[in-house]
Order: structure tokens, then C-alpha cells, then sequence
């Protein structure tokens, strides 16, 4: 299961759409505390995450489920309209597997979620993109 956390939901909507149709089952989350919570309840193989959010920022959300034992091995796809070099290091230095730039095509979106879904949950992928 991936979750989806933003809080747009035309970003939602179109990730969410495009990850289902690409053989995944999603789960959305429309802001930080909505985010950990879900990802701490329901351990997902992978979270793609918006930094700019209601309540926890994204960047707060990474750095919890990090200090965290049970969700700190979680590929995060950090997914924002942040992405100068001092944001994206920001991710990175907090634990992002991967840091999309808003915004981007679906196919780097499947390309990210290939190249950092645990290699048990990948047969679910369908050849998409």
C-alpha cells in the first residue's frame, strides 16, 4: 500500500489515479497529522509526501517516522514545489529515498515509486509507463 499525503487534492487525485492504475493500492492523507498517523497505524511499503501541509509539515512527518523503530525503513518519495538546493538537502539529510520537484511527469512519479518500493511489493507493479 502507498500513501499519498497533501494537501491538494488535485495532486492527490492525480497521483492516487496514477499509482492505482499502475496495479497499487493507495491511501490519501490531506495533511501532516493525518499523514503520520496513517503511516504509524498501517505501515505502508512506500509515502510520497508533500513538505508544505497543514499541521506537521512534511519535513516534520520525515523526521517522526524516522525516529521511529516500526516506520523508520519506509521509502519516502518527498514530492513539493520546494526544491532548491537547501529544501531538497533538507529532505535528504531527514531520510527522503527520493525528492520529486512539483511540478513533474507521471512517468517520474512511477519511476520513483519503482525505484524505491521494497523489492517484496514491486510484483504488484503492472508495466506501466
Amino acid at each position: 500500500m502507498i500513501l499519498v499525503a497533501d494537501d491538494d487534492q488535485t495532486t492527490r487525485d492525480l497521483v492516487g489515479t496514477l499509482l492505482r492504475k499502475a496495479g497499487h493500492e493507495v491511501t490519501e492523507a490531506i495533511d501532516g497529522d493525518f499523514a503520520y498517523m496513517q503511516a504509524t497505524m498501517s505501515i505502508p511499503d512506500l509515502i510520497i509526501l508533500d513538505v508544505m501541509m497543514p499541521g506537521l509539515d512534511g519535513w516534520e512527518v520525515l523526521a517522526r517516522l524516522r525516529r521511529d523503530p516500526e516506520t523508520s525503513e519506509i521509502p519516502v518519495v518527498v514530492l513539493s514545489a520546494k526544491t532548491g538546493l537547501a529544501d531538497v538537502s533538507k529532505s535528504i539529510v531527514l531520510g527522503a529515498t527520493d525528492v520529486l520537484g512539483k511540478p513533474c511527469k507521471p512517468e517520474e512519479i512511477v519511476n520513483a515509486v519503482r525505484a524505491n518500493l521494497p523489492t517484496a511489493s514491486r510484483s504488484s507493479l503492472i508495466g506501466s509507463g
